[in-house]
């Protein structure tokens, strides 16, 4: 995601959007689940985020911002990305 912060970032939006799509794909075989934290204002951003696969699970406020979570859940590996509700193995 290095190339969100170079200034010529949106000159290769295309390369950008594939790039983030492989490397998004790639984390997710190895990872049973991915967030991203995004400020709202930023609707290209959450957009991006939906795109990816990633799902809206909530919002934060923190002082005057407001922040959406996402979460991409790696179906092979039986996803919790909440505990709390899990059944308890004994």
């Amino acid at each position: 995601m290095f190339a969100l912060f170079m200034n010529e970032a949106m000159n290769n939006h295309m390369v950008l959007a594939r790039g983030s799509k492989m490397l998004v794909n790639y984390l997710s075989a190895t990872n049973d689940h991915m967030t991203m934290t995004i400020l709202a204002d930023y609707e290209g951003m959450l957009n991006w985020a939906l795109w990816l696969g990633f799902e809206p699970i909530g919002t934060i406020t923190s002082g005057y911002n407001k922040y959406v979570e996402f979460i991409r859940c790696n179906l092979d590996a039986n996803c919790v990305y909440d505990k709390s509700p899990r059944p308890v193995m004994h």
